[in-house]
């Protein structure tokens, strides 16, 4: 069945039904119509009906995000994973996508690894096979690509690092702000924005960075339109067993006003797509309140309490 061929007045009852999602802020989830063949099966459901029926904004930028369940240890079984949720993302038309913190090496394990071990897993970024590999699949399907690892950083020190690889063959790398996984890995310094060939920047904070208020608040001042909020956040968890915690996935995307446009329902390996559109941005609440900034009233932000921990201490407390 042809969805062009449905009558006027059908058409217009989807697309009333369409709007009114939107409205209620569920227009990118999935869904699908009973008619085999109304939809295809290799995209989004609601975004394809949108396509067909409301002009796009060219701001449109079309994002996924994936939780699978890695194998500890095993970098070259958990990039065979990633490369499969990037081919069936490029299906789909995908531009950007995000994937869970030390994804590549796995997580939860490490904390029970000596250094030697640790260091056995890491590699040097961007130099490094993992970081390659990502930019092979970043040319390969024009797409932004997103994923984590231990990174043996020019220091000597080992850190949870998240490596941003773009088409052009640029990579960014982002440090976790707070890291405690292990008393052999350190904590980064510094905030990661990068510009994009969407048009828009991109920041990234791993997992425990998103606690802390100030964190995203500096990642948007700095620009930043999609977090991988004034921003899109493409939120990326694990899924199933990590060593001895599970983890819950639940991979979603939110737009700037928080409302949740995609999100992974299923306790196994899954992937969600979902069109993040700029034009919501300048009007979101959180742009407006960050031009309404007082900042000769925030030095105390910056200054220490003296009740400050190390990330690991932090953590564990």
């Amino acid at each position: 069945m042809d969805f062009t061929s449905v009558p006027n007045a059908t058409r217009s009852c989807f697309q009333a039904l369409f709007t009114l999602l939107v409205l209620i802020g569920y227009g990118y989830c999935d869904f699908h119509y009973s008619v085999e063949g109304v939809f295809p099966r290799s995209v989004s459901s609601a975004r394809w009906l949108k396509s067909r029926l409301i002009p796009q904004s060219e701001g449109v930028v079309i994002a996924a995000t994936a939780q699978f369940s890695h194998k500890a240890g095993d970098k070259g079984a958990n990039l065979d994973t990633i490369r499969r949720f990037c081919r069936e993302a490029s299906e789909q038309g995908v531009e950007i996508i995000a994937f869970p913190e030390m994804r590549i090496t796995g997580y939860w394990h490490v904390r029970n690894l000596d250094r030697e071990q640790i260091e056995n897993l890491s590699e040097r970024v961007p130099e490094g096979p993992s970081t390659s590999a990502l930019l092979a699949l970043s040319r390969e399907y024009q797409m932004i690509i997103g994923a984590g690892l231990i990174e043996r950083g020019e220091d000597g020190r080992l850190y949870n690092t998240y490596v941003v690889a773009l088409p052009d063959g640029v990579t960014k790398r982002h440090r976790k702000l707070h890291c405690f996984i292990s008393e052999h890995m350190s904590s980064g310094s510094n905030f990661t924005v990068l510009e994009t060939h969407l048009g828009l920047k991109v920041g990234v904070l791993i997992c425990y960075d998103s606690n802390l208020i100030e964190n995203a608040r500096v990642t948007a001042l700095l620009g930043a339109d999609i977090l991988l909020a004034p921003h899109f956040i493409v939120f990326s968890n694990g899924i199933g067993i990590d060593d001895d915690e599970v983890r819950t996935g639940n991979a979603m995307v939110l737009d700037p006003y928080g409302r949740i446009i995609a999100e992974a329902w299923k306790a196994s390996d899954d992937m969600v797509v979902a069109d993040l559109d700029s034009d919501l941005l300048e009007l979101s609440s959180g742009s407006r309140w960050m031009r309404g900034r007082r900042p000769e009233l925030y030095q105390k932000i910056g200054e220490a309490s003296g009740n400050e921990l190390a990330a690991r201490e932090a953590r564990f407390s």
